[in-house]
């Protein structure tokens, strides 16, 4: 950690940005216990059957991880000497398309609570239960129905997730950059 400082601020000395880089990827505590595990609210199935951490849920308390991540990202910053954030590939999974994405509980919640949608019986009665057939009864009912809406709510949402960051980050000086698709 110490040689990483230095060498953030050896950089920088020279006049060169050095900038953390942050990957998604949830490795299911294959080499170590990941933080990931100790949050499981956090974490969505994409269609390839892989956990991964979905960065637009809310922990059990209903707070965004974004304001975690935010608070994280700027102690980083600060205490490294880094000039910014760089977000590789992997920290928005592909798994987690739009089409293919988070159908649990806790998206359902946000897209009704943004867009004022009502659920349907069949859909509102398996909330609160994230089994498979749950989502994949939502997933088929949002691309067949609310397409148009589910599309609309993820830009938001995004939007809403890297407008904070970007916010944040910027009012101390930091850059941000996303490198993924």
């Amino acid at each position: 950690n110490y040689d990483l400082r230095t060498l953030a601020g050896s950089l920088a000395d020279k006049g060169v940005e050095a900038y953390m880089g942050v990957m998604g990827v949830y490795l299911e505590n294959t080499r170590h216990q990941e933080w990931e595990s100790d949050h499981p609210e956090l974490l969505s199935f994409g269609c390839n059957g892989r956990m991964n951490l979905n960065v637009l849920k809310r922990f059990k308390d209903g707070t965004y991880y974004e304001d975690f991540f935010v608070e994280k990202v700027l102690a980083a910053l600060e205490d490294y000497g880094f000039a910014g954030l760089h977000v590789s590939d992997f920290f928005c999974p592909p798994e987690h398309s739009i089409c293919n994405g988070d159908f649990s509980t806790d998206m359902l919640e946000q897209f009704a609570e943004h867009s004022g949608i009502l659920w349907p019986k069949n859909i509102a009665e398996g909330l609160g239960s994230d089994e498979i057939e749950d989502i994949n009864a939502r997933q088929k009912y949002i691309w067949n129905s609310l397409r148009s809406e589910w599309i609309q709510f993820y830009v938001w949402r995004w939007e809403r997730f890297w407008g904070k960051v970007a916010a944040a980050l910027h009012s101390h000086g930091k850059k941000v950059m996303v490198n993924n698709a």
